[in-house]
């Protein structure tokens, strides 16, 4: 009795972890594709590095509860000159993401987006 019991639990578990998951992959998406569209109209009258100070002020401030939280391991770090090159990637990889969702055809933007 007692192992049924287990084994209905377990399942029961596993359908809903499978069911949260495809949940926030479908979120996911439409985050992206929103985000995609967003830019595309904002293009028009804001310049993409305008865009990208918006979008990482923003993240900034979701992040900040966060930063603040985790300031001492944070700022412990040996290896500032790779997190400067990393963060500099990361802003030439947006410059480069942004601009082709502004100029190329918006279905293929988000199929490649969706394929790394």
């Amino acid at each position: 009795m007692g192992s049924r019991w287990f084994a209905r639990w377990d399942e029961f578990v596993r359908r809903r972890s499978l069911l949260a998951a495809s949940i926030l992959l479908i979120s996911a998406y439409v985050t992206f594709t929103l985000t995609s569209i967003l830019v595309r109209v904002a293009a028009e009258d804001v310049p993409i590095l305008m865009i990208i100070y918006i979008r990482q002020v923003i993240s900034l401030l979701i992040m900040m509860p966060f930063f603040i939280h985790q300031r001492a391991a944070i700022m412990r770090s040996r290896h500032f000159k790779l997190h400067s090159l990393r963060g500099l990637t990361a802003i030439g990889g947006m410059f480069c993401g942004l601009t082709s969702v502004t100029y190329a055809p918006l279905a293929d933007v988000t199929a490649i987006q969706m394929s790394e």
